[in-house]
Order: structure tokens, then C-alpha cells, then sequence
């Protein structure tokens, strides 16, 4: 789009701009020592219990909604039995429990449907991640995949319009 003008003297503006798609890609290791250590240590004894691999976590919004699309198992050879739950403590602030005043807070470790608690788990990371917001205005996605050996990652990206502007004066 833009504006082209004819001025008095002879001369013509023009004012252009484009709309242009884009997105900021970024990946995101979290291993034994990260924020979500106890977390991905209950994730990868669940999963070497029913033997599986891996869990991979496919997630996209935009339009100030989203969510997890897809998550599924990967296994070494054919399919095992799906775990129906898993104790997870939460890596936000949500989790923790009030105490007693000058008392720890306690952490907040129920067992939670699998598919829920992957789900929390995978919100827990794109927030350590700073990726908090993801599903508004353009929206963003990506893989969360925890492996069995308690390591995690995060391929993330978030989707913007950039606006190229150009001015030309003709004359």
C-alpha cells in the first residue's frame, strides 16, 4: 500500500509500504540443572517405565488463542501402553501451595492425566524460555520434545508482520 502525490510545483511523492510475514526462530536446551529439573526427572522415569523414548509436544496460535495440537510417544520399536498419569511438580508460581509464614512454601505434586501434565510442562518451558504470549496478535509455535534421559528441548518461533517503508520523491 501507500501514497502517491502531485505536488504544486511539479513534483510527485511516493509512499510505500509493505506487509511482510515473518518469524524469530529459537531453540531452547533444558537439561539436568534447569529450572524444570524435577519436572523433566518425573517425565523421563515415566517414560523409560513404559518404555518409551521420547514424548514430543507439537503446540501453534495466533489471534490470542492456542494450544497443544498434538503429543505423542515415540517408541523403539511397537507401541507400548500409554502412561495414564504422572506426578509432575510445577516450575511456576502457580504450583506452590501456601504455607506458614517463614515456612518453604510447598511445591504442588499431584498426579495429573499425562496429557495434562506434558501440557503444563510444555507451558512451564515456553515461559522460562521467554517466549510468554506466544498465541496473541500474529501467534507462534513449535516442538517441545522431552527425551527419557530427562533432558528437554524447546524449537520455537514467534510469527510477527514487519512493515518496509520507502519514500520517493520524483521531479
Amino acid at each position: 500500500g501507500g501514497t502517491f502525490t502531485l505536488l504544486p510545483d511539479g513534483t510527485a511523492t511516493l509512499e510505500h509500504y509493505d506487509n511482510v510475514e515473518n518469524s524469530n526462530e529459537s531453540t531452547h536446551e533444558f537439561g539436568k540443572d534447569s529450572e524444570l529439573t524435577a519436572a523433566l526427572i518425573a517425565v523421563g522415569t515415566t517414560l523409560r517405565s513404559v518404555g518409551a523414548l521420547s514424548v514430543t509436544v507439537e503446540y501453534n496460535g495466533y489471534g490470542d488463542s492456542g494450544g497443544v495440537e498434538t503429543i505423542t510417544l515415540q517408541w523403539p520399536g511397537p507401541p507400548g501402553a500409554l502412561p495414564a498419569s504422572i506426578a509432575i511438580p510445577r516450575a511456576d508460581s502457580g504450583s506452590v501451595t501456601s504455607s506458614s509464614p517463614g515456612k518453604e512454601p510447598r511445591v504442588d505434586i499431584r498426579a495429573r492425566p499425562f496429557d495434562d501434565a506434558i501440557e503444563n510442562l510444555l507451558y512451564d518451558a515456553i515461559e522460562l524460555s521467554g517466549h510468554s504470549g506466544w498465541e496473541n496478535n500474529d501467534g507462534g509455535g513449535g516442538t517441545f520434545i522431552v527425551h527419557a534421559d530427562a533432558t528437554a528441548s524447546l524449537e520455537h518461533s514467534d510469527n510477527f508482520t514487519d512493515t518496509v517503508n520507502n519514500s520517493y520523491t520524483f521531479g
